[in-house]
């Protein structure tokens, strides 16, 4: 029997070096407390409940299909952001659309959201940790105005391989990292006979690859 095996990583400032900091900063076009404030922010929940939705794309198979990078980032951003929105985390959400609307410039702004483009130029994109993180506060602006419901949301991400959740789940508000992982994992494994290995990871750099999956017999 095979065994999903995954890591998901995230950065964490704490673990970055001074130098790396730095360079974030200049790359975000932000003082360096303020990169720090985001990214001690944004990256170990909504980094982590992005990576949690490419965790399902990935353990469907469905990204061997998909149309670009662009769309399975899209399809990893919608989750989580109906996630966060199914937990009740509207505090978290609302200083989240205040981070991006700081992140973004106003002629970025402007810019209207084309998946076909952002495809097409995904390679370049994600070259850049500023202009892929630009691509993501798109993205996220754009989940934002979707009216979908957490379960619609799910199947569709899925591609109709999951529409049910766990119930019974109580959802801590604190929840990060691992805890975030973990109370993914049951409200939406846990009525199915397969359950997948999750390792959460917090590193020391700001790499645009944040799942890794292993497969063992």
């Amino acid at each position: 029997m095979t065994m999903n095996q995954y890591t998901i990583e995230y950065s964490a400032w704490n673990h970055i070096s001074p130098t790396d900091k730095k360079k974030f900063a200049r790359g975000m076009k932000m003082s360096e407390s303020c990169a720090g404030a985001f990214s001690r922010f944004y990256f170990p929940k909504f980094g982590v409940a992005h990576a949690f939705g490419q965790l399902l794309r990935d353990y469907f198979n469905l990204n061997d299909t998909a149309p670009g990078g662009a769309y399975e980032d899209h399809m990893a951003n919608l989750f989580a952001v109906k996630y966060l929105h199914h937990r009740r985390d509207s505090p978290y959400l609302d200083e989240l659309s205040w981070w991006i609307e700081q992140v973004m410039s106003e002629s970025t702004k402007r810019i209207p959201f084309d998946i076909d483009k952002l495809n097409r130029n995904y390679p370049q994109i994600q070259s850049n940790k500023r202009t892929y993180m630009l691509m993501q506060c798109l993205s996220i602006r754009e989940a934002e105005k979707s009216y979908m419901s957490f379960t619609d949301t799910l199947s569709t991400v899925t591609e109709g391989h999951m529409n049910c959740t766990n119930p019974s789940i109580i959802f801590q508000r604190d929840h990060c990292g691992e805890n975030l992982v973990n109370e993914c994992l049951h409200l939406l494994f846990s009525c199915r006979n397969d359950f997948p290995s999750v390792k959460t990871v917090p590193v020391s750099s700001f790499g645009v690859q944040d799942l890794i999956h292993q497969k063992s017999e």
